[in-house]
């Protein structure tokens, strides 16, 4: 490349890293980022965000076998890098953004195909996951290994609280929980804070604390009870363990990709079809919280109040299987009957 190329080219991958987001994000920045204007230098054209380049992007990105539905998290990370870059993109209802949409729609009916939704993990699986890693009731939360009870207190916390995998991936801290009476109820809250960077307001989540491993305030509890007692409110919420007999707290979170690939071996070791295990991943716990809370008869503004949504898109989280839909009729069908006598 020519010298003053490779000098741009460093000084884009330089201000996309110094935006302040999670680490994830700034790879995933920097990894477009470098690949769009790879593209661009071996077409020969400009590094610009133009209709030819980045038509010419959502081509390359379907052709090599990607979604076409992906194709939205491009265009943030173009948005913010040119943000950083003072370069010129496309105004949203511009001529070059409306072609580029239709654009898109082609390519998602040409190499989409059905869309493949991850499978939610609710309650029902949650009792059968937590059975499989050898924990039946609440009192074998302070007799598993360290990294067992850890696991599962999590996954139970990321389902009623509806958490994205940013949101319990490093970012809990102990002192973000508290108990509290609500409703007449005792009930853990989790204080979520403000992600600025990520358009995401602070939420409070709330976890009624009662008998069983249906509860994950229960849960939260026991773990802090055991594992966090007279530590910093600083501490991380859910910190990863050493290998061996003896094991050993480390300071960061069990990596993203280690979770899930436990969380699915879990699942296929309760029962789950090899097809469902395939498409679990951290979203399975989001999905799942939301369809366990609305088919238990939770009011659907304070699901989405739970889950953060600020829209009505929190409907597409909500995917009842039979199951599920049995068991809402049969609340329904009792409640009917309460009312009528």
């Amino acid at each position: 490349f020519e010298p003053r190329l490779k000098q741009r080219l460093a000084l884009g991958r330089e201000a996309a890293l110094k935006r302040g987001l999670e680490a994830n994000t700034q790879a995933a920045y920097y990894a477009t980022w470098d690949a769009f204007t790879s593209l661009c230098i071996a077409q020969g054209v400009p590094i610009a965000f133009r209709w030819q380049q980045l038509a010419a992007w959502c081509v390359f990105w379907c052709e090599n076998g990607y979604k076409g539905r992906t194709l939205k998290n491009h265009f943030t990370h173009f948005r913010s890098v040119s943000t950083e870059l003072n370069l010129k993109y496309p105004a949203s209802k511009s001529r070059t953004a409306r072609r580029i949409a239709r654009l898109v729609r082609g390519l998602k009916k040409d190499h989409d195909g059905e869309v493949r939704r991850a499978t939610p993990l609710t309650r029902r699986w949650l009792r059968l996951i937590f059975r499989a890693c050898g924990v039946h009731s609440l009192r074998d939360l302070w007799l598993v290994q360290p990294s067992v009870a850890t696991s599962v207190v999590r996954v139970a916390v990321a389902h009623d609280c509806c958490l994205r995998m940013c949101e319990h991936h490093d970012g809990l801290r102990v002192g973000m929980c508290e108990t509290v009476s609500l409703r007449g109820a005792e009930t853990v809250l989790l204080h979520l804070p403000e992600v600025k960077d990520k358009m995401r307001h602070n939420r409070i989540c709330e976890m009624p604390v009662f008998g069983g491993l249906d509860s994950a305030g229960a849960m939260l509890q026991i773990y802090i009870a055991r594992f966090h007692d007279g530590q910093p409110a600083s501490s991380t919420l859910f910190p990863d363990w050493s290998d061996g007999d003896d094991q050993r707290r480390l300071p960061s979170t069990a990596p993203a990709g280690r979770f899930t690939r436990a969380l699915r071996v879990a699942a296929l070791a309760a029962g789950m079809r090899v097809d469902m295990v395939a498409r679990v991943t951290p979203h399975s716990l989001r999905a799942g919280g939301c369809t366990s809370w609305l088919s238990g008869g939770a009011e659907e503004a304070w699901v989405q109040r739970q889950g953060g949504w600020r829209s009505s898109i929190y409907k597409l989280y909500y995917r009842p299987s039979a199951a599920d839909m049995a068991l809402m009729h049969e609340k329904l069908a009792t409640a009917a009957r309460a009312a009528g006598g």
